[in-house]
């Protein structure tokens, strides 16, 4: 149900580029996600779709977790809720009242897509399941994105990102082999169930086209884990062989994590490189033995003991020399050195800043600009939208209930003191 109440006719840049319209541009999204799938609306917003973040009239508990802007805790200043609510539109609705669903049967009846989070049978418990709301709109894309989908025995179990990093496979083989497992910086099981969520609204929407038909998208966190674990799954059914954590174990020489001056850099220089590594390590007069001739052995080079003695050798290398230093130097001798980069290295990285990827963005309730990750991909004929910062709560109630569903001011305002919205 393709709507523009308030995407513009353009797509104006942060140059001021008059830019083609972006692909989801007129796709209506309603957003009850929580912290598990609040990507997914955040991905789709930043393709074009308008996506209407829905709130409890208090606010979503999200905008309770920090970090907060200045360090001071209020719901307009968490980075967490500013981050993944970008580019969105933000309602207050109350779902747990009667006047609360019929407002929201309405949104349904022009909206194209609907991402919610709730346990399997919540939102069908209130009136609001796929079955109530195809029934209103048999165009709707009902996504449920939930730890373990609608069906099977641990259906109505919850779960976090860290149960599903450890039931999915994932956590057992990050770490150290003689240490536990270790969990992926980052909300990674969260972030591929949302991609796995936007995924299915895309092809969703795709075979709507044809026919005319929305559906049920069911998304089970734990099983967005096994497809991202590479080969320990063949492995395994191949041979039974469970794969082992590894850490950062040095089977190849000078193939790993170095420490430097100011950090880490990660080295790769196995192969047809040794020559250029030797010949800068001379150069440095930094290449002790590994200069005789013993060592252009291949063969001689990865036996365990040989392994060391280059490891140690290298190391005492790179931490005398800064990270840009090492990668600088090694770039002119085509060889693979790259720095180990902290957040403050990614935002003044020359190859982003030259790609725009960094965007300032007003936020006028904080008289503050920031600057906002723009989307990725580079679409050529359907770039995506600006990066938008995220709303205030219930920053478009009279956009939302009054121009578009027609509410009156005075109804607006019963509604409002009587806590529906």
């Amino acid at each position: 149900m393709l709507t523009n109440w308030t995407m513009p006719e353009r797509n104006i840049d942060s140059q001021g580029r008059d830019n083609k319209p972006p692909p989801l541009r007129g796709v209506r999204v309603l957003d009850l996600a929580a912290a598990a799938g609040q990507y997914c609306g955040k991905l789709l917003a930043q393709l074009g779709a308008e996506v209407i973040k829905v709130e409890p009239p208090v606010g979503d508990p999200g905008r309770q977790l920090g970090p907060f802007l200045g360090g001071i805790a209020h719901p307009e200043r968490s980075l967490f809720w500013t981050y993944y609510n970008g580019n969105k539109h933000g309602i207050t609705l109350n779902l747990d009242m009667a006047e609360g669903r019929e407002l929201f049967k309405s949104l349904v009846a022009v909206s194209d897509v609907l991402v919610e989070t709730g346990r399997p049978g919540a939102m069908a418990g209130k009136g609001l399941g796929y079955r109530d709301l195809k029934g209103i709109n048999p165009r709707i894309i009902f996504t449920s994105l939930t730890p373990f989908g609608q069906n099977g025995p641990w259906r109505d179990f919850k779960s976090s990102d860290l149960v599903a990093s450890a039931l999915g496979g994932l956590l057992y083989v990050c770490g150290w082999p003689d240490r536990p497992p270790v969990r992926i910086a980052g909300d990674q099981a969260y972030y591929l169930a949302s991609f796995n969520a936007a995924l299915a609204i895309l092809i969703a929407l795709y075979h709507r086209e044809f026919s005319g038909q929305g559906q049920l998208a069911d998304i089970s966190m734990h099983e967005c884990i096994p497809p991202v674990l590479m080969s320990t799954i063949p492995s395994y059914l191949e041979s039974g062989e469970i794969s082992k954590r590894t850490g950062d174990e040095r089977r190849l020489p000078a193939n790993g994590i170095f420490p430097c001056l100011d950090g880490y850099v990660d080295i790769r220089l196995w192969g047809s490189t040794w020559d250029n590594f030797v010949a800068w390590l001379d150069a440095e007069g930094m290449a002790g033995e590994l200069a005789e001739d013993k060592w252009k052995d291949p063969w001689y080079r990865v036996q365990p003991e040989s392994v060391k003695v280059i490891d140690r050798v290298l190391a005492n290398f790179t931490i005398t020399r800064k990270k840009q230093h090492l990668y600088d130097e090694a770039v002119k001798r085509g060889l693979e050195v790259a720095p180990v980069n902290t957040v403050a290295d990614i935002a003044v990285d020359r190859q982003l800043a030259s790609k725009n990827v960094f965007v300032p963005v007003e936020h006028e309730y904080l008289a503050t600009t920031s600057d906002y990750l723009r989307f990725s991909p580079i679409l050529s004929e359907s770039p995506p939208s600006p990066p938008r910062r995220a709303p205030l709560i219930g920053e478009h109630n009279v956009q939302v209930y009054q121009q578009e569903l027609g509410i009156t001011k005075r109804e607006y305002s019963r509604l409002k003191r009587a806590g529906v919205i």
